[in-house]
């Protein structure tokens, strides 16, 4: 999130309307990134609308963005609906066009706010369960492989950041944070 805000105040935007910019660009990518996932698993441009639109209006995001103006947390919404649209493509689909989204959608996801990949995986792989329990005939067969590689691949491409965090986590007391509050 800080790259994309530097990104906008570089183009002549200042601090606080760069920071708008990046919660505006997260609402759009999210809309969009709702709407290409239930799209893909519904197969109805109406379904695909409205659960973009309710996606769009959520609770969540009125919060993230009104009351808290978590950026971080407020990204971290638009990488799960990049996933999970990867992951139905990748079920009838072989390639590697939604192999490397699914996978950058990943690390976004860790790259953009931890907390929400920490809340979102498990979710991410009881999706990934439950369509291999309704597999259809035309599944790849190379489904479950294609999704491991998938989150493999984004957290090597998001190693950069977790990696030195859990190296140096012992430099971290949590104890004395929480004592004091």
């Amino acid at each position: 999130p800080a790259i994309i805000g530097e990104a906008f105040h570089k183009a002549g935007f200042n601090f606080v309307d760069s920071v708008k910019g990046v919660l505006f660009l997260s609402l759009v990518l999210s809309t969009l990134g709702m709407y290409l996932f239930l799209k893909a698993l519904f197969d109805s441009y109406l379904s695909a609308a409205l659960g973009a639109v309710f996606y769009l209006y959520s609770p969540i995001h009125m919060t993230l963005i009104y009351v808290s103006g978590s950026v971080g947390a407020s990204m971290g919404l638009v990488f799960p609906p990049f996933i999970f649209w990867a992951i139905v493509k990748l079920r009838h689909i072989k390639s590697n066009k939604f192999l490397l989204v699914g996978a950058m959608s990943f690390a976004g996801l860790i790259l953009s706010h931890n907390i929400s990949a920490f809340i979102f995986t498990p979710v991410i792989f009881s999706f990934v369960i439950v369509l291999k329990l309704l597999a259809v005939k035309k599944e790849d067969p190379h489904f479950l492989r294609n999704i491991v590689l998938m989150f493999l691949f984004g957290l090597c491409l998001s190693a950069f950041f977790w990696l030195p965090a859990m190296g140096e986590k012992q430099f971290i007391r949590y104890d004395l944070l929480i004592k004091r509050i």
